[in-house]
């Protein structure tokens, strides 16, 4: 009870202060709050509030680490296009944050690589005319009618994340039918339908 009073309050105080951007919250013993913090606000882990509390700098300049994202898609989009590169899966970064229009592109790609097991589904375009994906993956083997899963993932503008989670949860699935043997019985008995831009609108502005 002490721990969630002195976390609540340091919470509404230093918000009243305009000082702090809550990423995520997690009001329970043992839990743990990601937060942005202004660099001139370097008095935080002196901060009375929050006396007894572990505090990490996860990042210690956001600013400068999404520039080097920024950096990475616009020298990723300048590079020159080739015949190749519509089958190179290099052209759509696993290992950080893709652009929106980057990020349908490779679904189409993946799509192409394995249409066996993949079909596309347009369920609709965005205000600003993009159009908004679902990939259905089902096994070859199934017998029947299967239960459907379905996915979604980037509801929010700034759910980078889970863009990003959702398309390695995709690739999983492509790659590990037929070479892995879990994939493939989880496949052949399941159809997954997996919308990962539900927002592309909200994605590419922020």
């Amino acid at each position: 009870k002490q721990w969630y009073q002195r976390r609540v309050r340091g919470q509404f105080v230093l918000q009243t202060q305009n000082m702090l951007d809550y990423w995520s919250t997690e009001l329970h013993e043992g839990g743990h709050v990601d937060v942005r913090v202004p660099r001139h606000y370097d008095g935080i882990l002196s901060d009375p509030l929050l006396s007894g509390t572990d505090l990490s700098v996860k990042i210690d300049d956001v600013n400068e680490f999404l520039r080097e994202q920024m950096r990475g898609m616009r020298r990723h989009k300048r590079a020159p296009e080739t015949d190749e590169d519509e089958v190179n899966p290099r052209r759509y970064k696993y290992t950080q944050y893709n652009s929106a229009a980057a990020t349908q592109r490779e679904l189409y790609r993946l799509a192409n690589q394995y249409d066996n097991i993949t079909k596309l589904i347009s369920v609709g375009t965005t205000y600003h005319n993009r159009p908004i994906i679902v990939m259905e993956i089902m096994g070859t083997n199934r017998t029947g009618q299967v239960p459907l899963v379905w996915v979604d993932a980037g509801l929010h503008a700034r759910e980078w994340i889970t863009v990003a989670s959702c398309m390695v949860f995709i690739r999983t699935l492509l790659e590990g039918y037929g070479t892995d043997a879990r994939v493939t019985a989880m496949l052949d008995s399941v159809k997954f339908a997996i919308q990962p831009l539900a927002n592309p609108d909200g994605y590419a502005h922020s």
